[in-house]
């Protein structure tokens, strides 16, 4: 019915030509006349328009077009983004159904047009009144609003239909003749809500085939889009709806007089019987912006916050996601397929546990094609393909091994036939499935087209049906109890908001918001029941949406390799002047983790296409997603690949953990490093694919959730790379700040004492996975440790320090202490290895490169002596206390108990006593210790997930 729409509109726009007869205005009279309306919202009306603005931007509507978008004028530059003054302006479209045919009218076609408005306080207000378009009784109202402060105008619509027509849908508000921002259109760039989001530069270069057109909420996952030139302005559009009511963001050509000229408006899709009233709920919005798509993020952001999106919380302030999610990869392989079997159960248990000991987190093992009869058939998902005692089995030795299974399940269709492994099964489907899938206008299941072109023939099921409601909540139980912890809702929200015109399911007939509050309805029953029986249960879903943010864990993210799967042929249309960029994760981030799309790893991948994978691994990384991959005998993965995987994963999943899971994302500075060309392959039709040029080094910035800021880099080349990076000074106040690096898990201080903005200069080799925190110093102090040779222990102390030393080489900070030592040792739980320094001897063998203060150390003296030390007083200090025995410092000045200080995950702890075996007393009992300044600790983190242990100073 869309496209049908669609060639309605377009066609009728090439036969009303007669029916407008305006004339292009004198701007320049206009604006002079606005400008004398300063520091207030104001309404301009004369005979030809009637202008809405105040000093941040002016919209300007043409009565000879009966109030069509005319000019939107941002104030700062005086530059017109409605440039284009040829195709006449609109300000809507509606289409309806007469009962016979369809028919379209615009603002123009309205017998009877009523201007008026009002200026109360800080608002102004413009009203306008369409009566009997075409001498029928079917009328409009357009309202637009502005206060004084506001950037954005905002558009109301409401339609009274007296007729016996059905209003099908209307397009409003239409920005049609946008044109080149500025003198060149070359730097102007359009950004669409795509996915996490989607770019593109120059596309009045396109015209011949550009066009956008997502549903909302489904493949469009916000509900905003711009053009704008990152050095002028821009134009900001958006709607602010949180109920969900279908619609359709557009950026295409429309033709008048044969000739395209770019437009960007909103299709609402409504309920549809005779008579009806639609009326928004929400406003459409419409202003000006300076910046580019990270500056239209950041205005998002600031309603998003204040909608249902976010009412779950954030992952650091209280969001109910079991944290050990956050602490995992992910790796994927499949089981079996329509007979076929691609990997034994017991093999994936066993490649889950090697990736386990690889990167030393948490793995999550996808399995593919569990499903009885396949692969994404369903949903007869039961008994799974191999079984259900085997399976249940796998999922046992998974979680033994402290990791976690992971499958797909539909949630919005319905399988009936996949011709690549010969499965058909209509019985089925039209004796169960039938009266409870999605119907179109002619009384045919909704088939879906997509599917349709590879052999799949796919039912859309009616979420609005107690049927489906109950199938997709039986179905996830059902696979919790198979002993699954990580479930995707696969197929949503791609593709979920269609219509259903079968009135006997007891719902709207056609789009309505009835149909993403069954979604929710669905979710919330299958989240509270699954974490009832299960709860560590993580719930996905496939590409981000906001709108089921509350109700969701995670998500599939194509961002990090969007030319891989789902969008190549934006990427082959394109080229360079495409791009995916993280618009949604700098809105929600905080709230929704992602996790990458899993990129293949095996030998038996194309070898030209390794860089393709290693910065699909580094944009995974660098944007804060769970690590993802196609998972195989450790012996069979590229070392290329599997190298840079295991990097991504212990830097995310540990020391820049709190940034790149639960922080925000900040702009990051640009940096000067060779771009690389990325060959790819077309997996949808099996041929090479345009390539295209990426950066060799990548970089993103952050803040946590205590308002530090860090910046993760990451060199996916092959090649070496240095450059000059400017660290910004972003919210930080001023004072003197340490830059910490930590390359590769090793941690070392970058810079003692600066202001910011820093500029320092960046070496990194291939494989480089960097973190640099900004630091706020404390005072300089200085701090004393009493060694004793003592006869009981061998010479054995168990010591830490509470300061930042400049320098942490063990030779440095022991310097003052020569001749009365022997050795340093220290046990690192992240890496299950003791480490150790010897004065003296070879620096091949001591492999403690650094003491600092989250360290605790033995030490074996052979004289008593007095440890003096100088450096910085830590305001506070992050320790990473990993499951097991952790070896660590008290970086504190402070006596405390240790059952107020540790965490509550800490079990156990073992303090020094000379006296004891191997100098160490165990207790259970933390009320009874107390945590000295000075002291080394043993400490029993008794979880399955690192915690951190944030010290007071």
């Amino acid at each position: 019915m869309e496209k049908v729409i669609i060639c309605v509109v377009i066609g009728f726009l090439l036969t009303v030509g007669v029916g407008y007869t305006g004339t292009r205005l004198d701007e320049a009279h206009f604006q002079a006349t606005a400008l004398e309306h300063t520091r207030s919202s104001y309404v301009i009306e004369n005979p030809d328009e009637i202008i809405i603005g105040n000093d941040h931007l002016e919209i300007a509507l043409a009565k000879n077009s009966g109030g069509g978008i005319d000019r939107i004028i941002d104030k700062t530059t005086g530059i017109d983004l409605r440039e284009n003054k040829v195709p006449p302006p609109i300000i809507f479209i509606m289409l309806y159904w007469d009962g016979s045919q369809f028919d379209a009218v615009l603002q123009w076609d309205a017998d009877t047009i009523i201007y008026s408005h009002e200026t109360t306080g800080q608002m102004s207000t413009i009203t306008i009144e369409y009566q009997r378009f075409r001498g029928n009784n079917l009328n409009a109202t357009v309202t637009l609003s502005l206060g004084s402060q506001d950037q954005m105008v905002r558009f109301g619509f409401a339609v009274e239909n007296h007729e016996d027509f059905i209003v099908r849908t209307f397009y409003y508000p239409v920005i049609w003749g946008m044109g080149s921002i500025g003198d060149s259109s070359e730097d102007d760039e359009v950004f669409y809500p795509l996915g996490d989001g989607f770019v593109l530069k120059d596309p009045l270069s396109y015209h011949d085939d550009f066009r956008l057109t997502e549903i909302y909420p489904s493949t469009a996952s916000m509900q905003v889009m711009a053009h704008y030139d990152p050095n002028e302005t821009g134009l900001y559009m958006a709607t602010d709806d949180v109920e969900g009511h279908p619609k359709r963001f557009i950026m295409d050509w429309m033709e008048w007089d044969d000739v395209k000229h770019f437009s960007a408006y909103i299709q609402h899709l409504v309920p549809e019987y005779m008579g009806n009233d639609p009326v928004l709920d929400y406003d459409c919005l419409i202003g000006t912006f300076h910046g580019d798509w990270m500056d239209a993020a950041d205005i998002y952001r600031e309603w998003a916050e204040t909608t249902p999106f976010v009412s779950a919380g954030k992952y650091s302030e209280g969001k109910d996601t079991p944290e050990w999610f956050s602490r995992s990869s992910v790796v994927s392989s499949p089981n079996q397929d329509g007979g076929v079997v691609h990997r034994p159960l017991e093999d994936i248990v066993d490649i889950t546990e090697e990736f386990t000991e690889l990167t030393g987190a948490t793995t999550n093992h996808l399995v593919f094609a569990w499903e009885n009869e396949g692969a994404w058939i369903g949903p007869n998902y039961f008994p799974p393909a191999a079984g259900e005692e085997e399976f249940k089995n796998a999922t046992d030795g998974i979680r033994e091994q402290g990791n976690h299974a992971f499958v797909y399940m539909s949630g919005t269709v319905w399988r009936i036939t996949r011709d690549d492994i010969g499965y058909e099964n209509w019985e089925y489907f039209n004796t169960t499935g039938r009266p409870w899938a999605a119907i179109n206008e002619h009384g045919e299941v909704t088939i879906d087209q997509g599917y349709l072109t590879i052999g799949w023939t796919s039912a859309r099921m009616c979420p609005m049906t107690d049927f489906w409601h109950d199938t997709v909540v039986d179905n996830l139980l059902a696979i919790v109890d198979l002993g699954v912890d990580v479930v995707q809702i696969d197929e949503f929200p791609i593709g979920s908001i269609y219509p259903c015109y079968n009135a006997s399911h007891g719902h709207p007939v056609g789009y309505s918001k009835d149909i993403p509050a069954a979604y929710i309805s669905i979710l919330t029953e299958a989240r509270t029941l699954g974490r009832a029986a299960n709860p560590d249960l993580i719930m996905s879903m496939e590409q981000a949406s906001e709108f089921y943010i509350p109700f969701m864990d995670t998500y599939v993210s194509r961002h990090n390799s969007p030319e891989w799967m789902i969008y190549p042929h934006f990427v082959e249309k394109y080229g360079d002047d495409a791009r995916f960029v993280p618009f949604f994760a700098h809105v929600y981030h905080e709230y929704l983790t992602p996790f990458g799309e899993p990129i293949p790893m095996n030998f038996d991948y194309n070898e030209t296409f390794i860089p393709q994978m290693r910065r699909s691994l580094a944009r995974a990384y660098i944007d804060g997603m769970v690590i993802s991959g196609s998972a195989d005998w450790r012996d069979n993965l590229r070392p290329e690949l599997i190298s840079l995987y295991n990097r991504t994963v212990r830097a995310s999943t540990d020391h820049a953990h709190e940034y790149l899971r639960k922080g925000r994302p900040l702009r990051p500075p640009e940096i000067d490093v060779e771009d690389v060309l990325v060959e790819w392959y077309f997996y949808s039709n099996g041929t090479m694919g345009r390539p295209f040029n990426e950066s060799s080094v990548l970089n993103t910035a952050w803040v946590d959730s205590d308002g530090n800021v860090a910046h993760t880099l990451i060199n996916w080349d092959l090649e070496y790379r240095s450059f000059q990076m400017e660290l910004p000074a972003y919210h930080l106040e001023e004072g003197n700040y340490t830059v910490m690096i930590t390359r590769n898990g090793n941690r070392e201080v970058l810079l003692w004492s600066t202001e910011l903005p820093v500029t320092i200069p960046m070496e990194m080799e291939p494989d480089d996975v960097v973190l640099l925190e900004v630091v706020k110093r404390g005072d300089e102090g200085e701090t004393s440790i009493q060694l004793y040779a003592y006869p009981e222990s061998d010479g054995w102390n168990f010591v830490s320090f509470d300061l930042e030393p400049e320098d942490t080489t063990p030779e440095t900070i022991l310097a003052g202490i020569r001749g009365s030592y022997q050795r340093l040792m220290y046990y690192d739980t992240s890496k299950g290895v003791w480490v150790s320094y010897v004065p003296g001897r070879e620096e091949h063998f001591n492999n403690i490169h650094s003491w600092d203060h989250r360290m605790g150390v033995w030490i074996k003296m052979n004289a008593d002596a007095t440890l003096y030390l100088e450096g910085y007083i830590p305001l506070t200090t992050d320790i990473t206390l990993y499951p097991g025995w952790n070896m660590v410092g008290y970086p504190s000045d402070t006596f405390r108990w240790a059952s107020d200080a540790l965490p509550s995950v800490v079990t156990k702890i073992g303090i020094f006593n000379r006296y004891a075996p191997y100098n160490l007393e165990y207790l259970s009992n933390l009320s009874e210790v107390i945590l000295a300044p000075g002291r080394g600790y043993w400490v029993y983190n008794g979880a399955d997930t690192p915690v951190i242990w944030t010290v007071e100073y």
